[in-house]
């Protein structure tokens, strides 16, 4: 039987922080003969490389591909993408978990709108939970939410699926985004530009634990600077893309703001010690 989705995710350190609870949540939250996996390794050094070659010997839908060194997200992901044989391209990141059925979740939006360009999961982040309460922020965050999903400009890209012939007919990620930051608000809105509309599902959920292999990398603030100029160069004739993504990140701001006067609060810690044990 053919499978529908190829899964693609990059590796680079972090085994046990990232990978191995990754790996763990996808296979217990994926029908198995939906998807084959591949796993694009940017020249780890910490023992990800044996574990991935015991791993693939586990599964017989899991192919790794071995990088001698860090090439970054967006070239990781094209060159991952050249091995993918499926319908769709699901693009994960390694720091996220899954909740249950989130792979059908986001295919039934495909299914629904025929336009549909790049659809994400609904993320909870770990800077407003705990990993521990998970699947209950999954439960609190269904009941508020009352469609089964929503148009955005900007899917999540720690969880995206795109179908792969559209994918590779808008021309991939731009590489010149090194090595990672404004590659996905690039892709996001060439999509758009093509005449699809992007989603966000409120029916599949990740446990997004928050850039930890990006962190590791050295004048991150240099490369984002870098990748912001080339962004604003290349839609210079665009006013509103960079309007808009400009909105997008004082928003995200302005949330994290909020989070951290909640957590100085004795009510904040109440409430999840409350969460933890209902």
């Amino acid at each position: 039987m053919c499978k529908k989705v190829s899964v693609i995710t990059l590796t680079h350190n972090k085994l046990k922080e990232t990978t191995i609870p990754f790996l763990q949540s996808l296979y217990a939250n994926t029908d198995k003969s939906l998807f084959e996996l591949i796993i694009f390794d940017n020249g780890s050094q910490d023992g990800t490389v044996e574990f991935l070659q015991e791993f693939s010997k586990k599964y017989d839908n899991v192919k790794v591909i071995y990088n001698n060194e860090n090439s970054g997200y967006s070239k990781g992901c094209n060159e991952a993408a050249n091995f993918a044989h499926c319908e769709y391209i699901a693009f994960l990141n390694n720091d996220i978990l899954l909740s249950k059925n989130w792979l059908n979740e986001i295919l039934c939006v495909f299914e629904k709108e025929n336009n549909a360009g790049l659809v994400s999961s609904y993320p909870i982040e770990a800077f407003e939970y705990n990993e521990r309460l998970f699947s209950k922020a999954v439960k609190r965050t269904q009941k508020r939410l009352k469609d089964d999903y929503k148009p955005v400009i900007f899917p999540d890209f720690s969880c995206v699926v795109t179908k792969k012939s559209l994918f590779d007919k808008i021309g991939r990620f731009d590489e010149n985004f090194a090595p990672a930051y404004f590659e996905d608000d690039d892709l996001s809105w060439r999509y758009i530009f093509e005449g699809c509309k992007n989603f966000i599902s409120n029916k599949s959920f990740i446990y997004h634990k928050g850039s930890l292999t990006a962190n590791t990398i050295d004048n991150i603030k240099e490369i984002f600077e870098k990748n912001k100029k080339y962004f604003f160069q290349k839609y210079s004739d665009k006013y509103y893309v960079q309007c808009s993504w400009e909105a997008k990140s004082r928003l995200i701001e302005l949330s994290r703001k909020i989070i951290k006067k909640r957590k100085k609060s004795l009510f904040y810690y109440l409430k999840n010690f409350i969460y933890t044990i209902t």
